[in-house]
């Protein structure tokens, strides 16, 4: 595929989204790129604790965790990064379970080409 043929997206999955409660972001269907990657950016870095992590599905309902994408997130913690070179589903998702603290602020981003 020549340069000119690939397709490139870029989208906020989440902007400026307080990290105080569980969240996952909407579903974003891959289904047109080769590989895409995501990276969470720390607008505000509070006390708050808890793991961020990539779920893929094949039909939008059920959810799998994305193996080795967990990420542990604390009070010095540092932008996030996931890159997806080869992939075999048809959405992905972030998803973050909060286990204490509050005040951290993440947004979001992913690049996708194909």
């Amino acid at each position: 595929m020549s340069t000119e043929d690939r397709r490139i997206t870029n989208v906020i999955l989440l902007a400026n989204q307080l990290m105080d409660t569980d969240f996952q972001t909407g579903p974003f269907d891959t289904s047109r790129f080769e590989v895409y990657s995501i990276q969470g950016t720390y607008n505000t870095l509070g006390t708050t604790a808890g793991t961020l992590k990539l779920q893929v599905s094949d039909d939008g309902v059920t959810w799998s965790d994305y193996p080795s994408s967990s990420h542990s997130v604390t009070a010095t913690s540092t932008d996030e990064f996931w890159e997806v070179n080869a992939k075999a589903h048809q959405y992905v998702r972030v998803n973050w379970h909060q286990t204490s603290g509050s005040g951290t602020v993440i947004t979001l981003k992913l690049h996708a080409e194909g």
